[in-house]
């Protein structure tokens, strides 16, 4: 009789996990992104918007780094929905949901429009990141156009975004951001200096004006003169 429980209780189990299992919804199929714009006329004038993952979504954040260690350049733009007390400050909430732009390489940022499509490899790339309550999620296949107007005095990088994602909510965002340059860790100024500049040559000579390429770009490089 033990054994009869035993293996009946066994069965039971069974088929529990088996009904279970067939209960669960199936993940709905992503929707293909439609193509996007030819030109920036096709993007909205205001502030980058949308919806993500199927909540809404609108730039508050804005920030960009340039990483030039060998074997990691690149630029990375991230267009967050959280805000921020300082441009480089820590954005709140924590899991609120970005859209990331990133370039190979480290050259400097140029004046560009790039239209990207799904399973192409360009330069640049387009993904989110969102939060379901339980975990970090995202997608990086996009159609979408970059437009990137340059870096300024104030070393902001101004351009414009339309991306729709391959996932089944159809996210799409449109607009214009304007990104405030942050620093990597290893770039950050040495504590108790303020100044853009790098420290003057150790032979006490004057430092010869960097070659444009050196630098972010022309405007970057113009506004770390004296």
């Amino acid at each position: 009789m033990p054994y009869v429980r035993a293996r009946s209780l066994r069965w039971l189990l069974s088929a529990t996990c088996i009904t279970l299992v067939g209960c669960q919804k199936p993940e709905p199929d992503p929707v293909e992104p439609k193509p996007a714009p030819t030109s920036a006329a096709g993007i909205s004038a205001a502030t980058l918007g949308g919806e993500i993952a199927g909540g809404p979504f609108l730039l508050a954040n804005a920030r960009y780094i340039v990483d030039r260690r060998p074997g990691y350049e690149k630029v990375e733009v991230s267009l967050s929905a959280a805000s921020a007390d300082s441009p480089c400050a820590e954005r709140k909430p924590k899991d609120a949901p970005s859209v990331w732009l990133r370039r190979k390489g480290s050259e400097p940022l140029k004046a560009e429009e790039v239209r990207l499509a799904p399973g192409e490899d360009e330069p640049w790339a387009v993904h989110y990141q969102a939060h379901d309550g339980r975990r970090w999620f995202g997608n990086g296949t996009a159609s979408a156009l970059v437009v990137i107007h340059g870096v300024g005095p104030d070393l902001k990088l101004s351009g414009e975004l339309w991306a729709c994602f391959a996932d089944a909510p159809g996210s799409c965002v449109s607009g214009r951001f304007a990104a405030d340059y942050c620093p990597i860790r290893i770039d950050q100024h040495v504590r108790g200096t303020a100044a853009m500049e790098r420290p003057p040559p150790a032979d006490g000579g004057i430092a010869k004006r960097r070659d444009a390429g050196v630098g972010l770009d022309a405007g970057v490089d113009a506004a770390r003169q004296p």
